[in-house]
């Protein structure tokens, strides 16, 4: 089975997430101090948190760690499930998102296949779909 996984960086829209059964990987951040809460059920405000920075807001943000992605992606890569992964980033832009996920991934399964393309996230983000498999249908 195929599993969809997002991060939250993603920004892509409730409905759609529903729709399709993403499962979604929330990363971190917080404003003037405070951890910002993510609420899953509604699109990210993405006016009201630039606004905010315009303001004057400190803004910082936290990736996904490894320990994170392995520990969403190792039920379904133990039941031979592929995963197709939705981020913020193209591979190689950060050193922080993809190296984690590829090295949760390298540590959950001897085999790996990863394929990249871009795309255009909800609010312009630059994003990447990422598909990792097993299976040789995919080469």
């Amino acid at each position: 089975m195929i599993r969809l996984f997002a991060d939250t960086a993603s920004n892509l829209p409730v409905a759609l997430n529903k729709k399709y059964n993403v499962n979604i990987i929330e990363l971190s951040y917080t404003v003037d101090g405070v951890l910002a809460e993510y609420d899953l059920e509604h699109d990210f405000d993405g006016k009201a948190f630039y606004d905010a920075m315009r303001n004057g807001a400190e803004m910082k943000t936290s990736m996904i760690n490894s320990a994170t992605f392995y520990d969403r992606f190792e039920e379904y890569v133990k039941n031979g499930d592929e995963i197709v992964y939705i981020n913020q980033e193209t591979a190689g832009e950060s050193g922080v998102t993809f190296p984690a996920f590829t090295a949760a991934w390298n540590k959950l399964t001897a085999s790996t296949v990863v394929f990249g393309s871009d795309a255009v996230g909800s609010v312009g983000n630059k994003c990447q779909l990422v598909l990792v498999t097993n299976s040789t249908d995919f080469v």
